[in-house]
């Protein structure tokens, strides 16, 4: 175990060198002065560490497909209007937020930001889901709770709508 974690920590520092363009790790192992450079010192504080942590072995590696979920969460954009319940106990309404980013992650929505707003609308939040369905699901429990009216629109990055205009004719 211990040989495949020292393994892994060689291919680290191969990988620090090519990208830092020091084919031979002289930058990263010694400074010009012959003094150790900035990853042998970390190195040489870690490695103590690394016997410690034979059970890095036994854990399940992060797969390439939880990678491509967490990264094709589709984007959505909520705006919220109080009901009059919800204006009726305004005094709560950071503390159902709170509630409701909670139960947005219970089901797989991560609410990245949350905003009260001056406007036509009294709240507007980003989120991250990954599907239509789960976000449905998500705000109709939101809903349910009689406190707030929300309006979802579907959100797309750069990268997004180059693919979807690529496939244009």
């Amino acid at each position: 175990m211990l040989a495949k974690a020292l393994g892994v920590a060689d291919r680290v520092l191969d990988r620090w060198r090519h990208r830092n363009g020091s084919g031979d790790g002289a930058a990263a192992l010694g400074d010009a002065a012959g003094g150790p450079g900035v990853l042998t010192r970390w190195a040489t504080a870690k490695w103590r560490d690394l016997l410690w942590l034979p059970a890095i072995a036994t854990m399940p590696p992060v797969t390439s497909s939880f990678v491509a979920r967490s990264m094709d969460m589709g984007k959505y954009v909520l705006l919220g209007n109080w009901t009059d319940q919800g204006v009726r106990d305004v005094k709560n309404t950071v503390k159902r937020s709170r509630a409701a980013r909670e139960a947005f992650a219970a089901m797989g929505v991560n609410a990245r930001e949350w905003f009260f707003t001056l406007g036509p609308y009294d709240v507007v939040l980003t989120v991250d889901a990954p599907d239509d369905e789960t976000l449905t699901k998500a705000t109709l429990a939101l809903a349910v709770q009689g406190n707030l009216r929300t309006t979802t629109m579907r959100g797309f990055g750069e990268k997004e709508m180059e693919n979807l205009l690529s496939s244009l004719a």
